[in-house]
């Protein structure tokens, strides 16, 4: 199956750039299309790629902790006087 390459990565000893068109097996294509690494090379204009590549996991904003309640601590653990 013909492809794009979305972003760089390496696939079958090649190192793909983004807009890299390369023959991959169906397996892989559906796989590489889910991760979006890659797209259809039939899929919209020849050389048009997109807007902007999808962000990373580690590039994604972190969502906000929930505040930590108090610890909570026993009194059947404290010293004796």
């Amino acid at each position: 199956m013909k492809l794009i390459a979305l972003q760089e990565f390496p696939y079958a000893d090649r190192s793909l750039k983004v807009g890299d068109a390369f023959e991959a097996s169906d397996s892989d294509a559906r796989v590489l299309k889910t991760i979006g690494k890659a797209r259809d090379a039939d899929d919209g204009a020849a050389g048009e790629l997109p807007l902007a590549a999808p962000k990373a996991a580690d590039e994604l904003p972190r969502p906000a902790r929930a505040p930590r309640s108090p610890r909570h601590h026993r009194s059947d653990m404290r010293a004796e006087d």
